[in-house]
């Protein structure tokens, strides 16, 4: 088995994995009808992600990207579809809804009868590596200085944030290997970002811990 189809194998598990890491959140959210700490806006983004980079796939050939983005895609719209069911608010998810499908349709429409034919997956991939890469920094430019203000490690999940290492290593690896920048290179804050989250466990305990550094 060469180097290429094992890490593949591996992309693909690591993957699947963090993609059902919502089934738990969705569940409980519909179950209790509280959707206060789901993260919405992350489903709604890493749909827009799937649905573009399912599409780069199919232009680049890439079975890996087609089958991964799929199931991606189609558990982060049932994901969004759960939270608007179950948020009392409804107005402000749909409209963000509504402004990724115009976002999607709008790139799209731009990249389709404003680029010619050979460089469509090229500024497809672009763009699409762009997003991602911008959603998977939020943990290092947002959340952890907030996490550092508040000398807190609420919310955070030592068993999430090793997965996530898991996940965009085996990513950046795949990406490294089929020489693809727009597949690996979103994945180098992630990793960046569940490093110093650890850091933060380390620094301040695990959520719920009394015990604060001095």
């Amino acid at each position: 088995m060469e180097l290429l189809e094992i890490v593949g194998w591996i992309t693909q598990i690591t993957t699947v994995a963090m993609f059902t890491t919502g089934i738990p959140v969705c569940w409980s959210m519909v179950k209790t009808k509280d959707a206060r700490h789901v993260p919405y806006p992350f489903f709604l983004l890493g749909d827009i992600g799937n649905i573009c980079f399912l599409v780069y796939g199919l232009m680049v050939n890439d079975s890996i990207l087609i089958s991964l983005n799929l199931i991606g895609a189609v558990l982060n719209t049932v994901y969004i579809f759960a939270y608007i069911s179950v948020v009392s608010s409804k107005s402000h998810p749909i409209q963000m809804l509504i402004g990724g499908v115009i976002y999607i349709c709008g790139l799209f429409y731009f990249l389709t009868y404003l680029s010619p034919p050979a460089v469509f997956a090229h500024r497809l991939g672009l763009a699409t590596s762009l997003l991602n890469t911008v959603m998977l920094s939020t943990p290092l430019f947002l959340e952890i200085p907030q996490h550092l203000k508040e000398k807190s490690t609420e919310g955070m999940s030592m068993a999430m944030l090793i997965g996530t290492i898991a996940c965009a290593s085996s990513w950046t690896s795949y990406g490294l290997l089929v020489n693809d920048p727009f597949i690996y290179m979103p994945n180098v804050p992630a990793i960046l970002g569940a490093v110093g989250k650890i850091g933060l466990l380390v620094v301040y305990g695990m959520p719920g811990s009394k015990t604060k550094a001095e």
